[in-house]
C-alpha cells in the first residue's frame, strides 16, 4: 500500500508540474523577458535558488496558504492523489482551446473541493464562497497596486536624469522585484507540489526536496515550450513601455506575498494590464483576451471540481455512483473533443482565409501583368507600324526623288542641245519653275503635320476646346512650338520669312490672351 501511495504521489506531482510548466510560470518568464531582467546572467540560476528556497521554507514554517489549502485536501487516500492530478490535467484539456492563459491554482483547488464532495457525500458551500470571493478581490487588489505602482515610476521617471541611466536603473530594479515575484510566486504556490509529499513525509524538508526534484526532472523536457510561450507573451502580450512593465512585476509580486489563497500568475498579470491600461487611457490589453481568459478560468475550475467528482465517485464503489461518474467523465471527453473540433476548425477557416487571401492578391498580380503585357504588346505594334510606314515612306521618297532627278537630268540635256533663243529660255523657266516648286516639300511637310497631329492629339484637342479661334496655321505654329522649334526652323518648315514667323507669334499670344511678361512656349507646354 505504501508504494502505491508513493506511485501515486509522484504521478500527481508530475501532472501538477506539468501544467505549472506549461501554463503558470511562462507568465512569469514573458515578464522578466519584457522588462530586460534576463539580460542578466545571473538571473537564472538566483531564479531557481529563490524559488526552491521559498519552497523549503513553506515546508519548514507555517504558510498560511498551505493551511488552506490543507483543510481543503482533508485526509485523501491513496487514490486520491491520482484523481486530484488527473482532474487538473483534463480540467486543461476542456478550457485549452479557449485561451492561452488558464488558472493552474484555482483548477487544483476546485479538484480537492470536487473530490471530497463526492468522497462525503455533502458539498461544503462555505470554503467554496471563500475561494471565490478571495481570488476575485486579490485580483482587483493586483489591478489598484498596479495603477498605484505605475504612478509612482512615473512620477520618479518624469523628475529623473539621463535616460541612458533611466534605462540601467529599470533593468536593474525589474531584476530585483523579479526575484522578490518568483520567491512570492513560490511561497503562494508550492501547495500544489509539496501538498501532497507532506502526507506521505510530515511536515519535513524531504517533502520539499522531493517536489523539488520532480519539478527539476519535468522541465528539461517542457523547455522549448515555456521557451515558445515566454517569447509569445513577451511580443504578444507585453510589447509596452518599461514603467507599464516594472509595475505590474511588482504588483504580481506583492499580491502573491500577501494573498492567504493561492493565486493564478496570469489573472494577476492580466489584472495588472487591465490596471494600467485604465490609468493611461489606453488598452494594453486586447478585451477580447481578458473575456477568453476569464471564461478559461471559470471553465478549468469548473472542469476540475467536476472531474474530481465523477472519479471520487467511481472510488466509492456504488453502481449508481460508477453511472454517474461514467456519464460525466464521457461528458468532459466529449466536450473535449467538441471544443478541440471547433479549434481545429477555428485554425482551418483562419489557414483557408489566408490562403483565399492570398490567391486573390496572385490573382490581382497577374490581371496587373496580363494588362501590362497587353499594353507593352500594344505598344510595340504600334511602334513596329510606325517604323513599316517610315520605312514605306522613305522608300516612297527616295523613289520620288530619283524620279523627279531624271526628269531634271533630262531637261537640262534638252536645254543644253537646244539653240539660243526664246524656245531654250522658256524650257529653263519652266526647269526653275519644278524646282523651286520641289523646295517647297509640300508633301513631306503634309506628312509632318499629319504625325504631329497623331502624336500630339491630345493637344490639339485641348487647344480647339480651349481656343477655338484658331486658325489651321495657328494650330500648326502652336505645334511647332510645343516640340521646341526655333522661328528660324519654324520658318523654313512652313516655307515663310522669320519676321512673318515673329508676327505670327504675336497674333498667337493676342489669341491666348498672353501679356508682355508671359512666356508663350512654357504656356503652351502647359495646355
Amino acid at each position: 500500500m505504501q508504494y502505491i501511495l508513493y506511485i501515486c504521489i509522484i504521478l500527481c506531482l508530475l501532472a501538477i508540474s506539468v501544467a505549472i510548466l506549461v501554463f503558470e510560470y511562462p507568465a512569469l518568464r514573458g515578464l522578466m523577458k519584457a522588462s530586460g531582467a534576463s539580460e542578466f546572467r545571473c538571473l537564472r540560476p538566483l531564479a531557481g535558488l529563490v524559488m526552491a528556497g521559498a519552497v523549503v521554507l513553506s515546508v519548514l514554517f507555517d504558510n498560511p496558504v498551505s493551511d488552506a489549502a490543507a483543510d481543503a485536501a482533508g485526509d485523501l487516500p491513496a487514490y486520491g492523489f491520482l484523481a486530484v492530478g488527473l482532474s487538473v490535467i483534463l480540467s486543461f484539456a476542456v478550457s485549452k482551446n479557449l485561451s492561452p492563459f488558464m488558472a493552474v491554482p484555482y483548477a487544483f483547488i476546485c479538484a480537492l473541493l470536487g473530490y471530497h464532495t463526492a468522497i462525503d457525500g455533502r458539498f461544503d458551500v462555505w470554503p467554496a464562497v471563500r475561494y471565490v470571493v478571495l481570488w476575485v478581490g486579490f485580483s482587483f487588489l493586483c489591478l489598484f497596486l498596479a495603477m498605484l505602482f505605475y504612478w509612482l515610476i512615473a512620477f520618479v521617471r518624469n523628475r529623473s536624469g539621463h535616460l541612458l541611466k533611466q534605462g540601467y536603473y529599470y533593468r536593474f530594479f525589474s531584476l530585483i522585484f523579479s526575484l522578490f515575484m518568483l520567491g512570492a510566486y513560490a511561497w503562494n504556490n508550492c501547495l500544489m507540489v509539496t501538498l501532497f509529499p507532506e502526507y506521505l513525509f510530515g511536515n519535513t524538508i524531504e517533502a520539499a526536496g522531493m517536489a523539488i526534484g520532480v519539478i527539476a526532472i519535468t522541465a528539461p523536457f517542457l523547455l522549448r515550450n515555456i521557451s515558445v510561450k515566454s517569447w509569445s507573451i513577451c511580443d504578444d502580450v507585453m510589447d509596452i513601455n518599461s514603467p507599464s512593465i516594472l509595475a505590474s512585476i511588482l504588483s504580481v509580486g506583492v499580491t502573491f506575498a500577501i494573498s492567504p489563497v493561492p493565486l493564478s500568475a496570469e489573472c494577476l498579470m492580466v489584472s495588472a494590464l487591465c490596471g494600467i491600461s485604465y490609468l493611461r487611457h489606453k488598452a494594453l490589453i486586447e478585451g477580447e483576451f481578458v473575456w477568453r481568459t476569464f471564461v478559461a478560468t471559470v471553465v478549468s475550475s469548473l472542469s476540475g471540481f467536476i472531474s474530481a467528482y465523477a472519479m471520487g465517485m467511481m472510488l466509492r464503489g456504488t453502481v449508481f455512483s460508477s453511472v454517474m461518474a461514467i456519464i460525466i467523465i464521457g461528458s468532459i471527453t466529449v466536450m473535449v473533443m467538441y471544443m478541440t473540433k471547433l479549434r481545429r476548425k477555428e485554425i482551418e477557416n483562419r489557414v483557408l482565409a489566408a490562403r483565399q487571401r492570398q490567391m486573390h492578391s496572385t490573382e490581382q498580380s497577374l490581371s496587373a501583368l496580363e494588362v501590362r503585357a497587353e499594353m507593352n504588346e500594344m505598344e510595340l505594334l504600334n511602334k513596329l507600324e510606325v517604323k513599316r510606314k517610315e520605312l514605306v515612306d522613305f522608300a516612297v521618297g527616295v523613289s520620288d526623288q530619283k524620279e523627279f532627278m531624271e526628269k531634271v537630268y533630262d531637261g537640262l540635256q534638252e536645254v543644253r542641245d537646244a539653240p539660243d533663243g526664246a524656245p531654250k529660255n522658256k524650257q529653263l523657266d519652266q526647269l526653275l519653275s519644278s524646282i523651286r516648286q520641289r523646295m517647297y516639300f509640300t508633301r513631306e511637310m503634309n506628312d509632318f503635320y499629319a504625325r504631329s497631329e497623331v502624336l500630339h492629339s491630345d493637344f490639339n484637342s485641348r487647344l480647339s476646346e480651349a481656343y477655338p479661334d484658331l486658325t489651321e496655321g495657328e494650330r500648326k505654329l502652336a505645334v511647332l512650338l510645343r516640340q521646341g522649334f526655333t522661328s528660324k526652323y519654324i520658318a523654313t518648315l512652313m516655307n515663310i520669312t522669320p519676321k512673318s514667323v515673329e508676327i505670327s507669334r504675336y497674333r498667337l499670344r493676342l489669341k491666348l490672351g498672353l501679356g508682355r511678361s508671359d512666356n508663350l512656349v512654357k504656356f503652351i507646354k502647359s495646355i
